[in-house]
């Protein structure tokens, strides 16, 4: 089947209803529970997340097609999307190491404002997840894998 611009508005609509639904549910639950905590309020979001990634991965094949990249930040885009499942794979593990794991409690007890604080530990994570994945990109057996 063709990928027309309706299949994908479609797609968006999809998924678009899938948030607000998700939303709908998650205020209902938390209202009914009492209990709105992140952990909590997960459940249902996480239905329509598949819906979601295959809407933006098909919305960015049908703009992007299969060109290539010609310019350094193109081709830097396209090596830091090309780590995207490397990254994933060592968030958790990089998150939970004794230096990162205390970060945002260092930084808040010593006066940094939380939210830049939660900001800056993110991006180390996941700019060391990145990293780590493009490293083990050069290693022979993992580079298809990766």
């Amino acid at each position: 089947t063709q990928l027309t611009r309706r299949r994908i508005a479609l797609l968006w609509l999809g998924s678009l209803a899938g948030i607000a639904i998700s939303a709908l549910l998650t205020a209902r639950a938390a209202q009914q529970s009492g209990i709105c905590t992140e952990a909590a309020s997960q459940g249902f979001f996480t239905c329509f997340t598949p819906l979601l990634a295959f809407t933006l991965y098909l919305t960015a094949r049908k703009l992007l097609g299969q060109k290539q990249a010609q310019t350094r930040g193109g081709r830097l885009l396209c090596a830091l999307g090309g780590s995207t499942l490397g990254i994933y794979l060592l968030h958790v593990l990089l998150m939970n190491q004794p230096p990162l794991s205390t970060l945002v409690a260092t930084l808040t007890a010593r006066g940094c404002n939380p939210m830049l604080a939660i900001l800056l530990f993110c991006a180390i994570v996941w700019l060391a997840g990145c990293a780590l994945s493009l490293l083990a990109k050069q290693l022979p057996g993992l580079k298809k894998l990766l």
